[in-house]
C-alpha cells in the first residue's frame, strides 16, 4: 500500500520494511537497512538511505505540500462508474478507481486489501463495511466521506483501514472505528 505522513513527525520506514506504492511525507523520510520502496518517494523533506536500502520510482526532496497533495489525489479517475449496494445486496470491490461509492441500509461492501480512489463514500447506517484484519486497505476520497454504519475487520490481527478525505468539509464518523482517518483539509467529527 501506500504511506502518507502529513504531520511533522520523521516516516521512519524499519529494517527489511516493503511498502508497494507511494511514501509521500510532509516530514523528513528515513529508510532503514535493506527497506524497499516499489513506488516513488515525495517529501518536502529529505531522504535518507541507509545500507541496502532502495526506491525503484523517483525521490524528490524539498516539495511542497500541494505536490504532496497531487501525488495523493492523483489516481483518481472522473470517469470512474459509481457503486451502489442497496438493501440486501453484498458486493465485494477490488483496489482501484471509482466514482462515488454508496453502502445503504442493509447493504455490504466488502473491500480487498489495497488502495481505492473514491469521488466520495457514504456508508449509511445499518450498512456494512469489511475488510481484512492486518493488511492495509486504504479508501481515499476526494469528496465527502461519511460513516455511519457498522465497520468491521475480518479476521484476526489489527484493522489496516484508512479511510482519508481530501474535502474542504467534514469525515463524519458515527459508528465505532478501528483503523487511521486522515483529513488534511477539512475536519473529522
Amino acid at each position: 500500500g501506500m504511506v502518507v505522513n502529513t504531520g511533522p513527525g520523521e516516516t521512519n520506514l524499519g529494517v527489511s520494511s516493503l511498502v508497494e506504492q507511494d511514501v509521500v511525507s510532509e516530514a523528513s523520510v528515513v529508510l532503514r537497512n535493506n527497506a524497499v520502496v516499489q513506488g516513488s518517494v515525495l517529501t518536502s523533506g529529505a531522504v535518507t538511505f541507509a545500507s541496502g536500502a532502495t526506491v525503484a520510482g523517483d525521490v524528490a526532496e524539498g516539495a511542497a505540500m500541494s505536490d504532496l497533495a497531487r501525488t495523493i489525489t492523483g489516481n483518481f479517475d472522473d470517469q470512474a462508474s459509481d457503486v451502489f449496494v442497496n438493501a440486501g445486496q453484498t458486493r465485494e470491490l477490488a483496489p482501484g478507481a471509482y466514482g462515488a461509492v454508496t453502502v445503504n441500509s442493509s447493504g455490504r461492501l466488502l473491500l480487498q486489501p489495497g488502495t481505492y480512489y473514491v469521488a466520495s463514500f457514504s456508508l449509511t447506517a445499518g450498512a456494512v463495511l469489511e475488510h481484512a484484519a492486518g493488511q492495509l486497505t486504504a479508501v481515499i476520497s476526494k469528496g465527502s466521506t461519511s460513516l455511519g454504519g457498522a465497520v468491521t475487520k475480518v479476521g484476526s490481527g489489527q484493522s489496516g483501514l484508512l479511510m482519508a478525505s481530501f474535502s474542504p468539509g467534514t469525515l463524519q464518523v458515527d459508528t465505532p472505528f478501528e483503523g487511521a482517518l486522515l483529513a488534511p483539509n477539512g475536519k473529522i467529527n
